[in-house]
């Protein structure tokens, strides 16, 4: 019976979905203009992504943002490290190109522990940070935010820019740690840092400890939610990824300041592109149909391996992030595996060392496959990577 609701609930979220007219990059750069001058077109989105608007997440957007006077929109706007561009794109190019920006170099998030990593280079390979081309610390940037003050914060890259690949999560990277270690030479407690391990963090700021693993970003513009729980309902509606982004960077800024509003608009178009250039799996090879007839009800083809809902409880026995305090929704949203052969772990929780190990124990569908079709199924699975 469990099985059957799983693939039942699979099969429902999966096989209703209303495709948009364009891409959804394609349609954020046609909407550019509306979502950069109409706060009504804004707000509309916003209330259109938040489907659970009486989760704190939601409210807390719902009470200040694409307000007609005040809120968020009144907060002075950053240049963001010289990003801002002189003249505003005009074509899906220029503003591909402005996002691939934003993704290496604008900070969403600052904190007082990052200026201390910074300076100590001896322990970069210990703590998982990557170095670029120049020797400078992938996705780590010092600005002087809207009140004057030098910080240090974190770029989209940091997490989701392994070996320099756009949307390739950096599963090596330990933030829980370097924060505990922070702590620890000021003689302060380490918990629960100490405990995330490498490649998982918590942003939740839901007052529990629930670190989850930085996600793969490819597929998104085939997607239908944002977030492990699915609290941002993205389904023909791309704006509320730039919303996301741009609420993401006040939040992340101790809503002390918002960025210009192209650069999460940039930001989203270029995420939403990442996938294009990632290898399609070959749907008409064997094994392709063995997964398309086990998994397809969930993981759609036509929807980049991605999929609709499913309730916590069915798929995972740690239903931490779906019952989180601020953005549970009791829910997990389906992801695209695009390019996840390169490497896991699995699960929100990171549970899932592999993909047989996925099977063996994370994941209700693969105790009823038989012998012939796991070996089938993983055989697929490990063809989903990011490059050929």
């Amino acid at each position: 019976m469990r099985i059957a609701m799983l693939i039942l609930v699979g099969l429902t979220a999966c096989g209703g979905a209303v495709e948009p007219a364009l891409p959804a990059a394609d349609q954020l750069v046609e909407d550019a203009d509306r979502f950069l001058e109409d706060r009504r077109y804004r707000r509309d989105a916003l209330e259109a992504s938040l489907w659970r608007p009486e989760l704190p997440y939601a409210s807390t957007r719902l009470q200040a943002y694409g307000l007609e006077a005040g809120g968020w929109d009144a907060l002075p706007a950053s240049v963001g490290l010289d990003l801002v561009p002189e003249q505003t794109p005009t074509s899906r190019h220029e503003w591909e190109a402005l996002g691939e920006r934003v993704f290496w170099e604008l900070p969403m998030r600052w904190d007082g522990y990052l200026a201390w990593v910074a300076q100590r280079p001896d322990l970069w390979d210990e703590l998982g940070f990557q170095t670029d081309e120049r020797g400078a610390l992938r996705g780590v940037v010092t600005f002087t935010d809207t009140r004057g003050v030098q910080r240090t914060g974190v770029t989209c890259g940091a997490c989701h820019g392994a070996g320099g690949v756009a949307g390739r999560p950096n599963r090596e990277l330990d933030l829980g740690r370097a924060r505990a270690l922070f702590l620890a030479e000021r003689g302060l407690p380490t918990a629960p840092f100490d405990g995330w391990g490498p490649g998982r963090v918590d942003v939740t700021d839901d007052g529990v400890d629930d670190p989850l693993t930085y996600p793969y970003l490819f597929g998104l513009g085939q997607q239908r939610h944002m977030n492990r729980s699915a609290a941002i309902d993205i389904d023909g509606n791309p704006a509320a990824v730039a919303i996301r982004f741009e609420t993401q960077y006040i939040e992340g800024h101790s809503f002390g300041g918002r960025p210009d509003r192209r650069l999460p608009l940039a930001l989203a178009i270029f995420v939403l592109s990442l996938g294009a250039d990632v290898p399609q799996p070959d749907m008409t090879a064997p094994d392709a149909a063995v997964f398309a007839r086990s998994c397809g009800g969930c993981h759609a083809p036509d929807q980049g391996l991605s999929g609709g809902l499913v309730p916590a409880e069915l798929l995972t026995s740690d239903p931490v992030a779906a019952a989180s305090a601020k953005r549970g929704t009791g829910y997990y949203k389906v992801p695209s595996l695009l390019g996840q052969a390169d490497g896991g772990p699995y699960l929100h929780n990171g549970g899932a060392a592999s993909f047989a190990d996925l099977l063996d124990a994370g994941h209700p569908l693969g105790q009823t496959l038989n012998p012939g079709d796991r070996a089938a199924v993983l055989r697929f699975l490990s063809t989903l990577r990011s490059q050929p």
